[in-house]
């Protein structure tokens, strides 16, 4: 006879998943689960108080002023960019967003839906004039251009480089990288 699987086994575990991704779950007993997890970990971060949760606290910070910004990004880089550019254009709306678009009610089209959420984007950021603006990390840099209608905006072109192709432009036929200055 076969040995029962442990409530802990990866087995177990893959199994819960898929009744999950089925929806094979009713919702309260999905909630039980959450409240019982964060029981759980509460009453591991509350072990020791007041001094275990300072502790833990002080070597997360400690481990996380040590570590890099960011783990693996050669590898990253290079499963993003094995993709060639021309992909993205036949896959993505005309701004070249590629991490959400909000689809609200009459939104009928992928372009519409990049704009409402690049100007939510830029409504939530309260943007104004006169602000210095970071983006990093921003794939092919949609929110830079929508920045032109929400705030008087001119890029530096010393610091802004798109991933791009030489030659390549984006929408609108905004070159894909600034000129040399």
């Amino acid at each position: 006879m076969a040995k029962p699987l442990s409530p802990d086994s990866p087995v177990t575990e893959a199994r819960y998943v898929r009744w999950l991704e089925r929806d094979l779950v009713p919702d309260r007993l999905i909630r039980l689960g959450i409240r019982q997890l964060l029981a759980q970990r509460l009453e591991q971060e509350g072990r020791g108080w007041p001094e275990g949760p300072a502790e833990r606290l002080a070597d997360l910070v400690a481990g996380l002023r040590s570590s890099p910004v960011a783990l693996h990004t050669d590898a990253a880089n290079a499963q993003h960019y094995e993709v060639p550019a021309e992909f993205y254009r036949l896959v993505l709306g005309p701004n070249l967003k590629y991490s959400c678009a909000l689809w609200a009610d009459g939104t009928s089209d992928l372009g519409r839906a990049e704009e409402a959420m690049l100007d939510l984007t830029c409504r939530r950021a309260r943007l104004g004039d006169g602000q210095d603006i970071l983006e990093l990390g921003c794939g092919w840099g949609s929110l830079s251009p929508a920045l032109g209608g929400a705030v008087s905006f001119e890029p530096d072109p010393g610091r802004i480089q798109f991933p791009l192709p030489e030659g390549a432009h984006r929408p609108g036929g905004r070159p894909a990288r600034p000129p040399e200055p």
